[in-house]
């Protein structure tokens, strides 16, 4: 009986601890879904291995508990291969994620998935779109939700829930994800590959967790 008591109370102190220990533990940064665009084309004459690759984040979002304003941060990068046909058209591009810049100077690790692909953004000429009403949170209920479905409109953004390639013909991509980091593939299904200066990217990422895994934003969105 007595040995008893004492393993009852052995297991009851470890699942305290445990439990104590879960409770320690920090919750992990939330992810954001933000809408980049390409700031430079990409395309035959312009593909070159070690070349940077930028897409500013033209939309805004929270990120380590504070609101990111639109157009001050971007995803940077550089291509890793360009892969060619035999009459030397792209037919493919690897790029390889380096980070997040918020300031100059600042490169932030992240675990990211691209999800959608859409066609350049226009240029809203004399409509109404207050930036200030706009968000791409997941709390979107503390904001006017018909004020972002007209900014959105106004710009061509496109949906939040768009997945693969929207209204872009001859294209796709794809998420590549090794212990090097996050590479994104993309491929150009018939006349080779051009990607245009202003192409939305759709992009689902967040802070890495120190020794985190880049595949963690993968599988979250399966």
């Amino acid at each position: 009986m007595i040995i008893k008591c004492v393993i009852s109370a052995l297991v009851s102190s470890l699942a305290g601890a445990q439990n104590s220990a879960s409770s320690a533990l920090p919750k992990p940064p939330a992810f954001a879904t933000v809408t980049a665009v390409m700031k430079s084309g990409l395309d035959s004459e312009s593909c070159k291995p070690d070349a940077k690759f930028e897409a500013g984040i033209f939309t805004e979002y929270r990120l380590g508990g504070k609101q990111i304003p639109s157009e001050t941060s971007s995803f940077e990068g550089q291509i890793v291969s360009c892969n060619r046909t035999s009459d030397s058209r792209l037919q493919s591009a690897v790029i390889k994620l380096n980070g997040l810049i918020v300031k100059a100077g600042s490169n932030l690790p992240v675990e990211v998935v691209l999800l959608a692909v859409g066609p350049e953004l226009r240029s809203p000429l004399g409509q109404d779109t207050n930036k200030s009403v706009f968000t791409n949170t997941n709390d979107l209920e503390a904001y006017n939700a018909e004020a972002e479905a007209k900014y959105r409109k106004a710009f061509g953004l496109i949906p939040k829930t768009s997945r693969g390639v929207i209204g872009i013909k001859n294209l796709s991509f794809q998420n590549a994800v090794d212990p090097a980091g996050t590479f994104w593939v993309f491929t150009g299904e018939q006349g080779g590959l051009r990607l245009q200066r202003g192409l939305q990217l759709l992009v689902r990422f967040r802070l890495a967790e120190a020794g985190g895994n880049q595949q963690n934003a993968s599988r979250s969105e399966k």
